[in-house]
This record gives structure tokens, C-alpha cells and sequence, in this order.
């Protein structure tokens, strides 16, 4: 069982896609480039609660989010 204190696994090991497999602590970053920050802000049994800081012109969006964006522009395209 996970603690507020546990360890939080966010993936340092390379595997099949590239992953970067991380470990990171409640309150710790990891930085993307020169201007992107995720936070990890809390842990509530499984579910970790992230935060995002990045430039306004860089889009951040939870990945089911981000597949229906892309299904939705792909669907406009076929319309024409």
C-alpha cells in the first residue's frame, strides 16, 4: 500500500518505446528541455496528482484528452 510519503514511480530505464523510467518523491520535478517543469504535487492512494508549467504556445493536456484533439482535427480533414 502507498503512503503520502511513498516513493512515486514515474518512469529511468530505457524499454521498448524510449520510456525514461523516473522516481520522484511528492514536492520533486522533472525538467523537459529549457522551459517545461512536471511537479509532483500530491499521491492519494494510486493516483498521483501532477503539475505542468510550460510556455502558453506549448498545448499540455491529459493523454485521453490529447488523443481526442487529434481524433477530432483528423475528422475535420477528412471532411474536406
Amino acid at each position: 500500500m502507498c503512503s503520502l510519503d511513498a516513493i512515486i514511480s514515474v518512469v529511468l530505464k530505457q524499454k521498448e518505446k524510449g520510456m525514461l523510467v523516473l522516481t520522484r518523491k511528492i514536492g520533486e520535478s522533472i525538467t523537459i528541455g529549457d522551459n517545461i517543469r512536471i511537479k509532483v504535487l500530491d499521491l492519494n492512494g494510486a493516483q498521483v496528482r501532477l503539475g505542468a508549467e510550460a510556455p502558453r504556445e506549448i498545448s499540455v493536456h491529459r493523454d485521453e484528452i490529447y488523443q481526442r484533439v487529434r481524433e477530432q482535427k483528423s475528422q475535420k480533414q477528412s471532411d474536406k
